[in-house]
């Protein structure tokens, strides 16, 4: 029986046909016998943990009946041009949420919505294979916040009119891919004989995934803190290639991919901010201080990201500064001015989808907001 689950970035990290090269199999934290802590457990001493649960990361994954991302799509529809069949949602009288198209002969049930939608909200499809194995259909429309239903990105119109069978409705993925969604969108995600149980599993990324070895910590009272528990003992390349566990690291892609001219390595920060001179020089660009360049930098993954441009070009001002003679300065603006749209631009590679070019180089002079 075909139950429809929503992905939001699943296309984002396994589903376009430039990524030759898949991630492994989600690792033991995300997927093992027993359930980590909740977040609740956290919050007794963790005043932060508190706030997590609303932001964008503890979001990524919501059961279809969730009523304010499923109002997104009842009712709606959607025709991509070229002559393309069109895409419906629609409410049963239970409650469940069906996707149909012209094309198809019947319309399948949305269980699941994944993506916090800040960027989009992608349904999917879920079936057990002969195998037993649980695996996923993503569907060619997803919702976008400033334009509502459109192609989710990886699919076109070109290529679904050519498509045959269920493959009209989207994309079909295999097990192991289905298993990188959705471990990139839990906490925990059990499995019984290569089957998800669903009813089971840790929606959202919540502190265990971040923070290994919580159950140890907890269990102490917080007296022990295990290796790989505070994100302070991890080396810079480490702190980002955690976050790159889910937002791709460099050493999963090829060196075709990780190139200036590969619009799409946009989508993947922590891929590109590791080829940074920026990143690569810190060592020495720092002057044997405290300072360092990761992630964590300009995102505390507590909370929402900032859309405050002059927040970030503080944090680059912080060792481009003309008191330091080891990081160079703008030559073209002031102090005062927002370094972003000539160093970090924003990339469109998906109507109404763009994303912050983290690979900080130097770019020409593009004249912007001071």
């Amino acid at each position: 029986m075909l139950t429809v689950v929503l992905l939001v970035a699943c296309a984002m990290m396994a589903g376009l046909s430039l990524q030759h090269q898949s991630k492994p199999a989600p690792g033991p934290a995300v997927v093992s016998r027993t359930r980590p802590p909740q977040t609740k457990s956290c919050v007794e001493c963790h005043e932060i943990a508190q706030q997590f649960n609303f932001v964008p990361h503890a979001q990524t994954l919501h059961s279809s009946t969730a009523a304010k991302l499923k109002n997104q799509f009842i009712g709606q529809s959607f025709k991509p041009e070229d002559g393309a069949s069109t895409y419906s949602f629609f409410e049963a009288g239970d409650g469940t949420l069906f996707c149909q198209n012209d094309s198809y002969p019947q319309p399948v049930s949305v269980s699941w919505l994944l993506g916090s939608g800040r960027h989009a909200i992608t349904p999917v499809s879920t079936w057990t294979n002969s195998a037993g194995q649980t695996e996923l259909l993503e569907l060619a429309v997803s919702w976008y916040p400033d334009r509502g239903l459109g192609l989710t990105l990886g699919q076109s119109a070109e290529t679904l009119r050519s498509a045959v069978g269920i493959d009209r409705l989207g994309n079909r993925l295999s097990h192991g891919e289905s298993l990188e969604c959705f471990g990139c969108h839990t906490t925990w995600l059990p499995l019984e004989d290569g089957r998800i149980r669903f009813r089971e599993l840790d929606p959202g990324v919540t502190c265990y995934r971040c923070h290994t070895g919580a159950a140890q910590h907890i269990e102490t009272d917080g007296e022990a803190t295990p290796p790989g528990f505070s994100w302070s003992e991890l080396t810079p390349l480490e702190s980002v290639n955690r976050c790159g566990n889910c937002h791709r690291r460099a050493d999963q892609m090829t060196p075709e991919e990780l190139t200036v001219d590969n619009q799409l390595l946009v989508r993947f920060a922590s891929a590109a901010i590791v080829q940074s001179s920026c990143f690569l020089q810190q060592s020495t660009a720092f002057d044997g201080g405290n300072e360092r360049l990761d992630c964590l930098n300009c995102h505390d993954p507590h909370l929402p990201a900032s859309t405050d441009p002059v927040f970030y070009s503080d944090q680059c001002r912080k060792c481009h500064d003309v008191a330091r003679s080891s990081a160079s300065t703008c030559p073209d603006l002031t102090r005062v001015s927002n370094c972003l749209p000539c160093h970090m631009p924003k990339v469109e590679i998906h109507p109404s989808l763009s994303f912050t070019d983290h690979w900080i180089r130097t770019r020409p002079f593009i004249s912007g907001p001071k």
